[in-house]
């Protein structure tokens, strides 16, 4: 199986690869990366976990590290894709490795139509802050104004996206799939987790 194909499947899954990257300022460099996209020009657009930055590499320039995953043309069919049938189930899943982050970790399904994990962080004195740091979201409607109330009020028309991520590294988007805006928002939480030994 090739680069490419690899990079595919990574994308899909939400796979963070290790590469050599013989590219760049400083070529041969390993760098552990979240591909995002692959371009029209052979290029891919990526998250480097190195230097938390988003960059753009060259598909040829890529070698592959650690490809012992990666041994047959039909590994990735063998992955079978992560699901999750609500935001309590990334709940369930992920808040003992959010907590082992450094974050507090806070559920809530108080509404089947409205709800959040959100992650907060402490001051140094160990008072936890109003304001979390990163937000994951189901909102089921809209919210329209009502003029006659002067207050918003939830509108019969689903959304289209309605899971949205406030990431803690500032990688925010909303999303019809709510394993895509999960990993968006996990992914920020492990690069600016507050316990960085993680």
């Amino acid at each position: 199986m090739d680069t490419v194909e690899n990079i595919k499947g990574a994308i899909e899954c939400g796979e963070v690869l290790t590469v050599k990257y013989h590219g760049g300022s400083k070529p041969g460099t390993i760098r552990q990366i979240h591909p995002l996209h692959i371009l029209d020009d052979g290029k891919v657009r990526v998250k480097c976990l190195s230097t938390n930055s988003n960059k753009v590499f060259m598909l040829s320039k890529i070698e592959l590290v650690d490809d012992s995953l990666r041994n047959s043309a039909n590994t990735w069919d063998k992955i079978q894709p992560k699901t999750y049938s609500s935001i309590e189930d990334v709940y369930e899943e992920h808040s003992a490795a959010l907590i082992k982050m450094g974050w507090h970790v806070v559920l809530n399904n108080e509404a089947t139509d409205k709800m959040s994990i959100e992650i907060y962080t402490h001051f140094k004195n160990g008072k936890l802050r109003k304001k979390p740091a990163g937000i994951l979201s189901f909102t089921e409607f809209d919210t329209e104004y009502c003029c006659d109330s002067d207050k918003f009020v939830k509108s019969s028309n689903k959304r289209a996206r309605p899971y949205s991520c406030f990431s803690p590294d500032g990688n925010n988007g909303s999303f019809s799939s709510l394993v895509k805006c999960a990993d968006k928002f996990l992914l920020g939480a492990k690069l600016a987790a507050p316990n960085k030994h993680i």
